[in-house]
């Protein structure tokens, strides 16, 4: 009986842990009036219980998410260049409704990173 009891608060313990998923995105708006758009799932590059580091490439972008999860507290970046030394940086945490992004506007393209905390 006590072996039941554990494992049910283990998995509901896992079950409430949130899982984060962040997609990069580049939109650009061409001459002839059309639109280009790519997208591309940020991966895990560290995750545990405390800290996560997720981050994907597209058009010659970094896109970064790190933070701790316990605190809500992230950063967002989105960097490009030699040594990824130009960009935007912002600190951000999930809405409740549990989203968060970050946009950069550079005349007719758009870039953003998106994160969604799936609870």
């Amino acid at each position: 009986m006590r072996a039941l009891i554990f494992i049910s608060i283990l998995m509901a313990g896992l079950t409430a842990q949130a899982k984060i998923e962040c997609k990069a995105t580049v939109t650009e708006f061409l001459a002839d009036g059309s639109k280009r758009y790519e997208e591309k799932a940020l991966t895990t590059d560290l995750e545990n219980d405390v800290n996560i580091i997720l981050s994907a490439d597209l058009d010659g972008r970094s896109f970064v998410l790190s933070g701790n999860k316990p605190d809500n507290t992230y950063f967002l970046s989105i960097t490009w260049g030699e040594g990824y030394r130009q960009g935007t940086l912002a600190t951000a945490a999930f809405s409740p409704a549990g989203r968060m992004q970050v946009s950069m506007v550079d005349n007719s393209l758009i870039y953003k990173v998106e994160c969604f905390n799936n609870r």
